[in-house]
């Protein structure tokens, strides 16, 4: 037998169920998952930009360092050239991953943000509901 989750009310009947108020929070959970949806989406896009831009950059970097050592004369310089280019493209990479890093936390605060508020707004009302039931 299923056990009652209802709860009772001092005369022994369940209490009532506040359809309204179950309403009016369901509809603020679904407000704040689509708004937390397009803050998750802006900075995909926005962090799928920035991969694109760098990676961009990156490969016209190569191709120019590539003809740079195609270009030297001796296997000294071809040498300094490529230890230029590694110690560059070394740099940028940890560069990058620091952008990224930074978008990524910026993108989980702006997606957890109308989480948040909402959270915040159904602690604020619960005391108030809870003195008003107790009346």
């Amino acid at each position: 037998m299923a056990r009652e989750t209802k709860q009772a009310t001092g005369n022994g009947m369940p209490a009532a169920v506040d359809y309204r108020r179950l309403m009016s929070l369901s509809s603020a959970n679904v407000d704040a998952l689509m708004k937390a949806s397009e803050a998750m989406m802006k900075g995909i896009a926005k962090l799928n930009e920035e991969i694109v831009s760098f990676t961009n950059s990156r490969f016209k970097e190569q191709i120019e360092g590539s003809r740079a050592i195609a270009q030297c004369d001796n296997w000294s310089d071809a040498v300094e050239q490529h230890m230029t280019m590694a110690r560059s493209a070394t740099e940028q990479y940890l560069a990058e991953a620091s952008r990224l890093a930074n978008l990524a936390a910026e993108v989980t605060m702006a997606s957890w943000a109308p989480f948040q508020s909402y959270l915040h707004e159904r602690l604020s009302e619960t005391p108030r509901a809870e003195r008003r039931a107790e009346k």
